[in-house]
């Protein structure tokens, strides 16, 4: 059997795809930013986009980083809940 893995960088989902809800769990800096940008356009309104591991001085920061670029860049504001699940909401 041949199994083949698309890096989120290198995928291109088709113009008509949304997301309601999305769990980001790479703990990696440019994965997480590279799923940001290709996700947020098509989150649904209303949609929420959770990223794990975004405590601060966690030994993986840099989600938490690249949530904080992608949110500063887009005008937007995240949380932080139950100390470490980085959720950006889109508005309605």
């Amino acid at each position: 059997m041949t199994t083949c893995a698309t890096a989120i960088q290198d995928f291109n989902f088709p113009e008509d795809t949304q997301f309601c809800f999305v769990l980001l769990d790479v703990d990696l800096y440019l994965p997480t930013k590279a799923a940001l940008e290709k996700l947020w356009p098509h989150l649904s309104p209303g949609g929420i986009i959770v990223i794990n591991d975004c405590q601060p001085e966690h030994v993986y920061d840099g989600s938490r980083q690249a949530l904080q670029e992608f949110s500063a860049a887009q005008g937007l504001v995240f949380e932080v809940l139950e100390t470490k699940l980085g959720v950006l909401r889109r508005p309605r």
